[in-house]
């Protein structure tokens, strides 16, 4: 009876997202996809915009990672939606590295910008930051954050 709480011992306990994975290249989605389950998050692979606006309306998710170039609607399109309807957040993931590319994604609702080839530990690294009640905002004090690889 000296032991934690409960309620105690859960908030130690890193909290495991429920996270939408958008991508269209098939390795990269696998790659990524299992990276993230590895971690304990459940994630949701599709590979269409069309495709994760129906699997957000299906069920709940914590978490949207996107790439923005995708065969139908753009991932620019996929997050304005969803934070709208859900209030979702959202990583962008795409090989555009332009400021202008950086900031249309912040624009559209994305709280981090990471251009490919992504290392899996930034990756990992910015999802724990997600998980442990953080917004994954951070910027250089323009109020676009930096992109990372």
């Amino acid at each position: 009876m000296c032991g934690p709480r409960k309620d105690q011992e859960m908030s130690d306990t890193p909290k495991r997202l429920r996270i939408l994975l958008v991508e269209d290249h098939q390795d990269t989605a696998h790659a990524l996809a299992n990276l993230l389950a590895r971690e304990a998050h459940r994630v949701r692979r599709v590979h269409t915009g069309g495709e994760a606006l129906a699997a957000a309306a299906e069920q709940t998710f914590d978490l949207l990672i996107s790439d923005l170039r995708l065969p139908d609607i753009s991932g620019y399109e996929i997050m304005a939606q969803l934070k709208q309807r859900y209030n979702l957040r959202g990583i962008a993931v795409s090989g555009m590295s332009a400021p202008a590319d950086i900031q249309k994604a912040m624009s559209a609702g994305f709280s981090r910008y990471l251009i490919k080839p992504v290392k899996l530990e930034t990756l990992r690294g910015l999802v724990e930051e997600f998980a442990g009640g953080g917004d994954g905002e951070a910027d250089g004090g323009d109020g676009v954050p930096p992109a990372t690889r």
